[in-house]
Order: structure tokens, then C-alpha cells, then sequence
């Protein structure tokens, strides 16, 4: 049987012939299972995907019936002999089995077409030669909206615009593979335009595919490959090449994409880089520089920081100087084979640092010429590419493309009213990003051409743009409450929004959000960047920052006030919570920084606490982790709140300890120590002086932290707090450890399974079976220190924490080391490795270890 996603939900058997529709529960299971195919889908997130987030007291039997019910289809389905254009990998069909406190469907990937989609595509990125012709099969899949039917309507939600946004990636990766292969005869340019026709009626704000449709367009009319139609457009195409040519002779000089904002300059790049990714071997590496957004620009030790943390560098270790930075990315890309996309950069002064000066490694620079130009060719001898707007006639037919070409608006169409269509064009200063936003309000019936020139014309003041007077043009036809929403977006510098984010803003319920954002999105003034998330294009995000200082600033506190407390339970929640900070992260300081502006020190303390964990988990980006902690710190002694400044003191520590900032840590953790009489709440007061004393002892002081922790498992022990009493024994253990105690801290340990014995749920489990593994280990009883340690890997992954997996397997891989088993020790090792990767966080210690193992 095959199970089609990608358009309305269908079920097939293997020759292709449409299978009868089970109800929309059974259709909700089985688009679940096949979407996360061969892995376990708990029961619960089942439930509260057939039952919309809130199911019955029933769920559970309920749910069970429809398993029963979708086996059985299976079942039926694969009966007989397995016909001709059966799945040779997998001849017996899909199958639906229990696993622990939920349910797997297993088969063959293609049996899936959102599987056989990605793998095509995948196949794509690493076959050059064949790439054209597999993405036009992937994107043959798509039969329509992603999820239609599928009986969930939380599903369709979540992961429908994930397949979306494939969907158009995979787009425009064909129409360069189209562009790339002249004269070849390879039938792409057809299919191509095709595609990217859909892609511009559905997202016209979609700057790099309207440069690429109007370039195939050009491209595929001079060929003769596409008869003229309606929409034509004429101009240079020859970006590509001019890149390809500029990368040959680069020799180590950084190349500059340069033109006015709304030109396409980011799109092309990206365009570029995916096509010329054989060039790079190893790897590529973007830093959005944000030189465009004046104060709230990436600097360039922060960006530095992104690039050395892709590379591989020990985020503890990171110098905190610009120049030492810049020097360890010298040595770190020196003899790499690599590409450094340096995207929006507004001065010479922020992109310089960045510059490794290796021949091998190809540095491209985007922004503005005025910014970038003299300067970067006078000291870096940086070629110069200027991106200039499309001529007029072709800003014309982008514009009809747009609106939807020869469609009429108020009676009149694009085409038959060229004197208009040219002066707004021209008003649009030709570029594609205002030509976008013309196009799509003709689309959404915005009057005549006539018209909309005239409105324009009079949002045109003195020096300024065309891009931001169409901004201000959309801005102004939003109705009341979606522009007022708009502008309080602008409190949140460059993050990623999702509905609750902006019900909390507008101070709405969550439904009127998703219809103010669908009023944004129709506009074009807000476009969807994933699964339920929301950005806005560089110049509305600015645009809308400018509207959000205008407003009053009791308004502006009181929006800001309600978003700080919905990120501060975010972070606060069990579940869900990491996925939030990986989207919500790089805002948080600028958020902390505006709630602090803003007298809202409550709320500000009470997030920087609750995101402390999370950065902990993170393992990275530990700079704005201490930047955070400081910020709360610094509001809760404003407010006089001493609970919350010693967590914040607590927060603190630890974020230097991440640091390897001993020396400071250590004079915080002591300092906070001190103060911790002071707090009349003795459960926070034993949970900080718990964290406080693995600071300590982080640092250096392994007797100050035992005799913290010794006053603190007493006091747990008074109040009859058997969870705490456990933490602070297994610090206790820790620390005991450090100082050569371990047969002391083995017993501590020993105490403190004891007492979660009863709770086999408690993530502490995991960590307490690690405690004894190393102490195990320190006393040369390495056999039961690897069946220890199994039990806290089996533990972590039971709790989902990716931090103790990752420990555990390194630590099982110097055991098996040890015991002389040195392919069951690389195996760990390699699990560990590929763990690290999904992560997004190189570990080359681990790679040496492995190697090692290996040789």
C-alpha cells in the first residue's frame, strides 16, 4: 500500500488504483505514523492529534480501536500475492506495531511520498549531474495543499507548511539547475516555469523566485523552449555566471553581491551557493549580519561566534576578544576547502574580522555598495558585483505575473493599462521585492493600476525608496487591528513569531491571532518560515519597528509585558519547551533588554531563570546565556527581591562555569552563597546552593562545595524533601569525586538511588546511574561501571535528554575501551558522532577519539 500526503490524503494499492477511505480518525493515525515513519509516535501526541488538543476521558481505548481498525486495513491491503510494482525492498507492505507508550508504522521510506519526496531531493543535493531530473520527479509528487484530508486539522497545522517550505526550496533549486544547464536539452526550463509560477501566485513577497521566474521566463522565450504568452520578460540573466567566473580568479578576496535593498541580492546568493556546492567540500556557512537594522546589527565578535561554533569550535573555550576570534577562524578554515556567506552586511568595519584571507576559502559578501564597496576593494582588493534592478518592461511583466497577467482588477487589467503599470513600476524603482508587494494588493483587489500608482506617488516623501513606500502602501490597507499587530511585532527585533506570540502582543485570543496573521500573510507582509512560524522581509521588520516606537509607551510596556510572561511558561513547560528556545533564542536578550527599558524587571528576572536550563541544555551560545543571566540579575535587584537574585547569582555562576571563567565564577557562587541566609524560602535556597556548590567545585573549590552540600542535605533531610535530598547527594558524590573520595561519594550515590527508587519516571535516574558509573570507574571496578553506565544511557534516551545520551555514550566508549572491545567501543562513539550531527554541534574532540579507535 502507499500513503500519498502531499496534496489530499490518498491511499493506494501498488499499482497505483485508489484504496477507499477510512474516516478522518483513522486517516489522522496513519498520516501521523506515515510521517514519522519507523519511529515511535507516543500514544498521547496521537490523541491530542486525532482529538484536536483535547481528547476525551476515552482517548486511550478509543485510539486502540482505531489501531485495531488500521491494522486490519493493512492487512487487507497486502492479501494476496504481492503484485507487480510491489516495493521490492519491502514486498509485505507497511505494518503498524506497539512500541512502549506508543505506536510505529514500518515499511519501505517510498512507500510514503512525503519520504520518497525528501529522499529524492536529498538525492538531488549530492548527484550534480542528475539533479534537474530528480527534483522534477520529487516535485511531480505534489498534487495540491500538503495534508488536505488528512482528518487533522493540528496535524495538517504543524506540518504542512514544513512540507510547504521543501516544497518551494526544492522549487527554486530546479529552476537554477535549469538556468545552470544551457543548451544541454535536458527539458527542464518547461517545468521549471511551471513550478515557479505556482510558487509566485502563492508567495509573490517571494523576492529570489520572482528573480528566477523572470530569468527562466527570459531564458526559455530566446530559447524557444516556451512559446510566448501572457507573461514575458526580458533582461540580463547572467548573474550566475558572473559569480562562477568571479569564484574561479577569487584567490582569497572576498566577493561583494552589492545592490539596493528589495533586489534580490540574498536570494541569488543562496541560488549560487546551492548550485555551486561541489566547490565547497567542506561546507558552507551563513551569518545573517543584519547591517541594515542600524543598532540591533550582528556584531562582529557575535558573528565570529556563529561561525566558529559551525566549524567545530569548543563553545567553552571561544576567546572573548574580536581579534583572537578572528585569528582561531584563520586557523580553523586554513587548508578547508569552504564557502563564508556573509549576508546583509552594513560596513566594511563588521565584515573585515571576518575575513580568513585563505585562497581555498571563498568568502561572498551581500549588501549595499555604498556601504561596502570603496573600502572593501581598497584593503581587502574585494571583487565587486553589482545586482541592479530589472529594466522596466521586465518590472512591468513581473508586475502582471504578480497581479496574475491580463487579470482584471476594478475592470481594468495590468496589461491595458501600460502608462500606469509603467509609472508604478517606476515608482517601485523597479525592484522586485515593491514590485512584489504592488502586485500582490492588484491580486488581493486593490483597485486599478491607476490607482495604486497614485497612492504610492503620494507615499513616495523626500528620499525615500521604493521599497519602503510600498511597505508603508501595504502597511496602510490592513485593516485596523492586523496593522496595529503589525506594528507591535516590531517590539521583537528579527525573531520568529508564532500565533501565541502574537495573540500575546495584541493582547487576543489565539484564533483572532491566526486570522490577523492570515490577514498579514495574504498581504504579503508577513510570510510563514516553518511550521507555525511567522517572519517578516528586512524592510517591514524595519518598517514595523518604526511603528512600534510610535506607539504609546504604556501600549508598548503593556504588549511587551503579556509576550515576556508567555515566553517565561514556555520555558517554564516540560514539554515543547526546547523546540521554543531554539526558534525564540537569538531574540532573548533584545527582548530582556526592551522589558527592561520598560520598568517590567518582574518579568524580565522571571524569564532570564527560566531560559537557564534551556542554555544549559543547549550547550552553546553561552555568551548570550550570560549576557541573560546578568540582565535578570540586574532586575531583580532593582525590585529588592532576594529569591530572585540569588537565582539569577545561581544562573549566573553556572553560565560562567559553561565559560571556563572559573576565577569569576567562583567569586559569584561565593558571593551568593553568602546571601543565601537571607532567603526565607528554604526549598529555593537548597535548590541554589545545590547549583551553587557544583559551581564551586567547577571552579576549583571541591571542599567549599562539600560543606554547602552537606548543610544542604541536611536541611532537605529536615523538611522531608526526598527528590532534593537526592540532587543534593548526587552533587554531594560529585564533588567527593573530584577530590578523590570516591569511595565516599559511591555510597552517597548509593543513598540517593534509594530514594527515587519509587520513581523509575524521574529524569534523575539517568544521572544518578551516570554518578556511579564514574565513581566506578575511579575505583577500577570498570565492569559494573559499563553496566551502570548502560543503565543511565537507557535512562536519558527513556527521558529524551539529548546532554546525559551524549555523555553516556562517549563515557560506554572509553569503558569498552578499556576493556579491550574496541569495535563495540567505536560503535558508541559513532552513535555519539551522528547524535552530535542531528544536533547541529561538530564535536572534533570526539572525532580524534574515534579516529583513534578506528586506526
Amino acid at each position: 500500500m502507499r500513503i500519498n500526503l502531499l496534496g489530499r490524503f490518498e491511499l493506494q494499492d501498488d499499482h497505483g488504483r485508489a484504496l477507499p477511505q477510512p474516516g478522518p480518525k483513522r486517516r489522522a493515525l496513519l498520516a501521523a505514523l506515515a510521517l514519522d515513519l519507523g519511529r515511535t509516535v507516543p500514544a498521547e501526541r496521537l490523541a491530542a492529534l486525532l482529538w484536536g488538543g483535547a481528547p476525551p476521558a476515552t482517548a486511550r481505548s478509543a485510539l486502540q480501536g482505531h489501531v485495531t481498525g488500521v491494522r486490519r486495513l493493512l492487512v487487507a491491503a497486502a492479501d494476496g500475492a504481492p503484485p507487480a510494482g510491489s516495493i521490492p525492498e519491502d514486498p509485505d507492505g507497511l505494518h503498524l506495531v506497539t512500541r512502549d507508550a506508543g505506536y510505529a508504522l514500518l515499511g519501505h521510506p517510498d512507500a510514503v511520498d512525503v519520504h520518497r519526496f525528501e529522499r529524492l531531493c536529498a538525492a538531488a543535493q549530492g548527484e550534480p549531474a542528475t539533479a534537474g531530473g530528480l527534483l522534477r520527479t520529487a516535485l511531480a509528487l505534489w498534487r495540491g495543499p500538503a495534508l488536505d484530508g488528512c482528518g487533522s486539522a493540528r496535524l495538517a497545522a504543524e506540518a504542512g507548511p514544513r512540507l510547504t517550505a521543501a516544497r518551494w526550496r526544492a522549487v527554486e533549486r530546479l529552476a537554477v539547475e535549469a538556468l545552470a544547464r544551457r543548451g544541454e536539452g535536458n527539458g527542464l526550463m518547461p517545468d521549471a516555469v511551471g513550478e515557479l509560477r505556482t510558487l509566485v501566485a502563492a508567495e509573490p513577497w517571494r523576492g529570489s523566485a520572482v528573480t528566477l521566474l523572470a530569468r527562466c521566463l527570459e531564458r526559455a522565450l530566446a530559447s524557444g523552449e516556451l512559446s510566448p504568452g501572457p507573461v514575458e520578460f526580458t533582461g540580463c540573466a547572467g548573474e550566475l555566471a558572473r559569480l562562477d567566473a568571479a569564484a574561479a580568479t577569487a584567490d582569497g578576496r572576498p566577493l561583494l553581491l552589492t545592490g539596493p535593498v528589495g533586489v534580490g541580492k540574498t536570494g541569488l546568493a543562496c541560488a549560487w551557493a546551492d548550485r555551486r556546492a561541489d566547490l565547497f567540500p567542506d561546507g558552507r556557512h551563513t551569518v545573517d549580519l543584519r547591517g541594515e537594522d542600524g543598532a540591533a546589527a550582528v556584531t562582529p565578535a557575535a558573528a565570529l561566534a556563529v561561525l566558529l561554533r559551525g566549524l567545530g569550535a569548543d563553545e567553552g573555550e571561544l576567546p572573548d576578544g574580536t581579534a583572537e576570534r578572528a585569528a582561531l577562524l584563520g586557523r580553523l578554515t586554513s587548508g578547508r576547502r569552504l564557502l563564508l556567506l556573509l549576508d546583509d552586511a552594513g560596513s566594511a568595519e563588521q565584515v573585515e574580522p571576518l575575513l580568513p584571507g585563505h585562497p581555498e576559502v571563498l568568502v561572498l559578501v551581500t549588501g549595499r555598495a555604498e556601504r561596502l564597496t570603496a573600502d572593501l576593494v581598497a584593503r581587502q582588493g574585494a571583487v565587486p558585483l553589482p545586482l541592479g534592478a530589472p529594466a522596466p518592461t521586465e518590472a512591468v511583466r513581473l508586475l502582471a505575473a504578480v497581479a496574475g497577467a491580463g487579470r482584471v482588477v476594478a475592470g481594468r487589467g495590468v496589461d491595458r493599462e501600460p502608462e500606469a503599470a509603467a509609472q508604478l513600476v517606476a515608482l517601485c524603482d523597479q525592484l522586485p521585492l515593491a514590485v512584489g508587494l504592488m502586485g500582490a494588493r492588484l491580486a488581493n483587489g486593490g483597485g486599478s493600476v491607476v490607482a495604486l500608482a497614485e497612492e504610492l506617488a503620494r507615499a513616495r516623501t523626500a528620499g525615500s525608496d521604493g521599497v519602503a513606500a510600498a511597505v508603508e502602501v501595504g502597511w496602510r490597507a490592513l485593516p485596523a487591528e492586523a496593522g496595529r499587530v503589525l506594528a507591535l511585532t516590531g517590539l521583537v527585533p528579527g525573531a520568529v513569531l508564532d500565533a501565541h506570540d502574537v495573540a500575546a502582543l495584541g493582547g487576543v485570543p489565539v484564533p483572532r491571532a491566526c486570522e490577523l496573521l492570515a490577514a498579514l500573510v495574504s498581504a504579503r507582509l508577513v510570510e510563514r518560515t516553518g511550521p507555525g512560524r511567522f517572519d517578516r522581509p528586512g524592510p517591514v521588520r524595519r518598517y514595523a519597528a518604526e511603528l512600534a516606537a510610535g506607539l504609546p509607551a504604556g501600549e508598548r510596556a503593556a504588549a511587551l509585558g503579556r509576550l515576556l510572561g508567555r515566553w517565561a511558561e514556555t520555558a517554564e513547560a516540560a514539554a515543547g519547551a526546547t523546540a521554543w528556545f531554539r526558534r525564540a533564542r537569538p531574540a532573548l536578550a533584545a527582548l530582556a533588554g526592551a522589558g527592561a527599558a520598560h520598568a517590567l524587571d518582574a518579568e524580565v528576572w522571571r524569564l532570564a531563570h527560566a531560559c537557564g536550563p534551556l542554555h544549559y541544555l543547549d550547550g552553546a551560545h553561552l555568551e548570550e546565556w550570560e549576557q541573560l543571566a546578568r540582565d535578570g540579575l540586574a532586575a531583580a535587584e532593582r525590585l529588592g527581591d532576594r529569591a530572585a537574585r540569588l537565582r539569577l547569582r545561581t544562573d549566573l555562576g553556572l553560565a560562567l562555569v559553561s565559560r571556563k571563567r572559573f576565577t569569576e565564577a567562583a567569586a559569584v557562587a561565593a558571593r551568593a552563597v553568602a546571601e543565601a541566609e537571607g532567603v526565607d524560602d528554604t526549598a529555593v535556597r537548597d535548590q541554589c546552593l545545590t547549583a551553587l556548590a557544583g559551581t564551586l567545585a567547577a571552579s576549583g573549590r571541591g571542599y567549599a562545595a562539600i560543606a554547602v552540600l552537606e548543610r544542604v542535605v541536611a536541611s532537605c533531610e529536615a523538611r522531608g524533601d526526598a527528590g532534593s535530598t537526592a540532587r543534593a547527594l548526587d552533587r554531594l558524590a560529585h564533588c567527593l569525586h573530584r577530590v578523590g573520595e570516591a569511595e565516599r561519594g559511591l555510597a552517597h550515590t548509593d543513598r540517593a538511588l534509594a530514594l527515587v527508587h519509587g520513581s523509575p519516571d524521574d529524569p534523575l535516574q539517568g544521572t544518578l546511574r551516570f554518578s556511579r558509573a564514574e565513581a566506578l570507574r575511579v575505583l577500577g571496578r570498570t565492569e559494573e561501571a559499563l553496566t551502570a553506565s548502560r543503565a543511565a544511557l537507557a535512562a536519558a534516551e527513556q527521558h529524551g535528554d539529548t546532554r546525559l545520551t551524549l555523555l553516556t555514550l562517549d563515557f560506554n566508549g572509553a569503558l569498552l575501551a578499556e576493556l579491550g572491545r574496541p569495535e563495540e567501543a567505536a560503535h558508541c562513539r559513532r552513535r555519539a558522532l551522528a547524535l552530535h550531527t542531528a544536533e547541529g554541534r561538530p564535536d572534533p574532540a570526539l572525532e580524534r577519539r574515534l579516529a583513534a579507535l578506528e586506526e
